[in-house]
């Protein structure tokens, strides 16, 4: 797999959906959501919860494109497939964390 493109910015992050009124309440739970995940994330990998962060990690993976936001899907993805290893290296996975949600705390509707 190739990696998830990485945005240079630093700005927010709207959702390819942003302008169809049909999808605004239902970004609307998305951003909450991603609010609350960016905790959940960073308590479970602090607490070496590495088998939940591969869980959130899909559960982003999977929603996140239906939602708009293509390249966290990817990024997700990366965090996922590296949760999966057998020998997890966290080297690794914390700086696909920190991509994650970096791109979660911009995100806005």
């Amino acid at each position: 797999m190739l990696p998830a493109a990485r945005s240079q910015s630093s700005g927010p992050i709207y959702s390819a959906f942003q302008d169809e009124a049909d999808f605004r309440e239902l970004l609307e739970d998305f951003f909450q959501s991603a609010q609350e995940r960016q905790s959940l994330l960073r308590e479970s990998f602090a607490s070496g919860q590495l088998g939940t962060v591969r869980v959130h990690a899909h559960q982003l993976k999977g929603a996140s494109g239906g939602y708009g936001f293509e390249a966290l899907s990817g990024l997700a993805s990366e965090l996922e497939e590296a949760c999966k290893k057998p020998q997890p290296n966290l080297d690794e996975i914390g700086p696909l964390l920190d991509d994650v949600v970096d791109y979660l705390s911009r995100i806005r509707v």
